[in-house]
């Protein structure tokens, strides 16, 4: 009798469990725009002191559909600071019932990481389905250990598409420790704090957020979602303890990392005394020294040493000949040092141009390059590229806060940006069309800052068939060939990159009758357009782009003009930027000038309508066509 009642109590828990989340419970409005639904997620952090710690998580999530089913996954990321500790799992269908549980065993080991040499490692699970929809919940824990230099954020939303019930976040701390926090686009930035024991709790909750959708032009999603990051003051790293209440506390602990690890060889001092000797000033002895850097070196990423933010020995570059961002800098740090050049060890955030003053934690910067000063200026050395010119900031640093690593502490300061727009193209395009409407056009094009960047993948990893293929996708024709390909790249600090190209262009323009219809461009669209409708999300335009095309246009014999867009200048000023197109006739000969500049910047939401047509309008003038009608 006993048993039975066991049984049937143990049933109806199993039960009542499982009708914990069915779909219908979601309500219209966190369905609207979602692929999937985070009915509850929760993250429990308990630090014990400097060096310990425990993370628990318990995430429920609905998949409404396919495109959701990738926030159905689970994926672990540890290392030899985290290791997991317990998991488990369910699976349930639209009513909530369960038809699978997992358990740590069903998880993928794995040591794969994108970094050729690092301690990471990560277990993940992924459940295949073939009917939607279906809820998943995973609950596991995590021991930290040997050191708690960051705590993990508290970002409820991690996708567009996903909508969040409800989520929260707890920190227990001692009491007697100091912890810091940052809250953005949080409904009550400010955390319930409460005493339990020894402890001091920090707990933050959200509930019923809607569903993001994407829209082209988008801030980052990082400025779009809730999040809460926080951070130690007083913290450890494998016995290497610091503080990071400010920038340049945090400096000095990085500082420590370095220090020690910038001996080199005495043969190796040698040689670089005899690249610089005669080198008439610093900057040139610091631009020989950077090309012997990039042709004895190359990039190999690792996350090994404290945690990752130690750089390898300056000698164990010297003999191996490769390391990371840390250690070639400081490598390139060392080799200057034997010249008697002093620099300093930069770190960086390459996905933010601007650090927090009011909040220094290590998440922010994901880099390190090298500074060196002098009399009138100071260069900017990107020491993992050796594509990159000597003293060229590119696009994914230029202009970015960075902290220089002084024995005094961390100093906030800024790249100098590039001068002229951050992504710039030109072209020159001369073509003669026969009677036929074929075209033979000889085009030159020049890219300079992001365009000559963008470029380099062309220029030393495809092959001529991948080159030939690249430059016919950029015309508007399907049918093209070309030919006598010159590429002249200019690596100074003020680089560019030139093409030369023939182009034996099928159909470019219509021939209707004793007419040919003649398009004013050759090229593709450069911009995505913008869909009609209401926008909720401000319009990001992320750079200077600068895009100018010169055109030259013959004629066949005996073709004479009937309809060509008046001799003139159209410009539109406008918020977004400035375009313009010259057009004018000799005999049989059409000259066009279109040149567009869109600005960097960040508008409301309202002023869609605007932008859409600023952007259509510039289409339309591309668009033009002129008539000629055979004599």
């Amino acid at each position: 009798m006993k048993n039975i009642l066991f049984l049937m109590l143990l049933q109806l828990s199993i039960s009542v469990d499982a009708q914990e989340y069915p779909v219908s419970a979601v309500s219209d409005s966190l369905k609207k725009n979602a692929d999937a639904v985070v009915r509850y997620k929760e993250n429990l952090f308990t630090q014990t002191d400097k060096n310990n710690a425990t993370h628990k998580v318990i995430e429920v999530v609905t998949i409404l559909n396919e495109d959701g089913k990738d926030y159905g996954n689970v994926v672990i990321y540890l290392d030899k600071f985290r290791d997991l500790k317990s998991f488990s799992g369910t699976v349930a269908d639209a009513s909530g019932k369960i038809i699978k549980k997992i358990g740590k065993k069903d998880l993928t080991a794995t040591a794969y990481s994108s970094h050729i040499a690092s301690d990471d490692k990560r277990s993940y699970y992924e459940y295949q389905s073939s009917s939607y929809p279906y809820t998943v919940r995973y609950e596991y824990e995590m021991k930290i250990k040997d050191g708690i230099p960051y705590y993990p954020k508290f970002v409820p939303m991690v996708g567009y598409d996903i909508s969040v019930e409800k989520a929260k976040y707890s920190i227990h701390v001692p009491s007697d420790m100091k912890i810091r926090y940052k809250a953005e686009r949080m409904p009550d930035g400010k955390p319930t704090v409460t005493a339990e024991g020894a402890n001091t709790v920090y707990e933050w909750s959200v509930s019923n957020l809607s569903a993001i959708e994407k829209e082209p032009y988008s801030p980052e999603l990082s400025e779009i979602v809730p999040v809460v990051r926080l951070a130690p003051n007083d913290f450890c790293m494998e016995g290497r303890c610091g503080n990071m209440s400010d920038w340049n506390n945090l400096g000095k602990w990085i500082d420590a990392l370095t220090t020690g690890r910038g001996e080199i060889s005495p043969q190796l001092k040698e040689k670089l005394t005899a690249i610089t000797a005669d080198a008439k000033d610093g900057k040139e002895k610091t631009e020989r020294i950077f090309k012997y850097l990039q042709s004895t070196t190359r990039y190999v990423s690792i996350q090994l040493g404290i945690g990752g933010y130690q750089p390898m020995s300056a000698a164990e570059v010297e003999k191996s000949g490769f390391g990371d961002c840390k250690a070639l800098s400081n490598y390139m740090q060392s080799m200057l040092t034997a010249v008697g050049i002093p620099s300093v060890y930069t770190v960086i955030g390459t996905d933010r141009e601007n650090l927090y003053t009011d909040f220094s934690d290590l998440g922010q910067m994901d880099h390190v390059i090298l500074a060196v000063p002098m009399p009138s200026d100071t260069l900017w050395l990107e020491c993992t590229n050796p594509l990159l010119p000597f003293n060229y900031p590119h696009t994914d640093i230029a202009g970015h806060q960075c902290l220089l690593i002084t024995p005094e502490g961390g100093k906030v300061c800024r790249v100098k940006k590039n001068s002229g727009a951050d992504d710039s193209k030109s072209r020159c395009i001369r073509i003669e069309i026969d009677e036929a409407g074929n075209g033979k056009a000889h085009i030159k094009a020049e890219y300079k800052s992001g365009a000559y960047e963008g470029m380099q993948r062309f220029v030393h990893n495809m092959s001529r068939e991948e080159q030939i293929n690249f430059l016919a996708s950029d015309l508007r024709t399907s049918k093209v060939r070309i030919g006598d390909l010159q590429i002249r790249p200019n690596d100074s600090e003020d680089p560019d990159l030139q093409l030369e190209y023939k182009a034996d262009v099928q159909l470019f323009a219509n021939k209707s009758g004793n007419r040919l219809f003649v398009p004013f461009s050759l090229l593709q669209p450069v911009f995505a357009p913008v869909k009609p409708g209401k926008r909720t999300r401000d319009i990001v335009l992320p750079g200077d782009i600068l895009r100018t095309d010169t055109i030259q246009m013959t004629i066949p014999t005996g073709y004479v003009p009937e309809s060509i867009p008046k001799s003139q200048v159209t410009a539109a000023d406008g918020t977004f930027g400035e375009y313009s197109v010259d057009i004018r006739s000799e005999g049989n000969t059409i000259y066009v000038i279109q040149r567009i500049h869109i600005k960097k910047g960040r508008y409301p939401a309202s002023a869609v309508d605007e932008f859409r047509a600023f952007f259509k309008n510039m289409e339309k003038e591309w668009g033009r066509r002129a008539v000629f009608k055979h004599g």
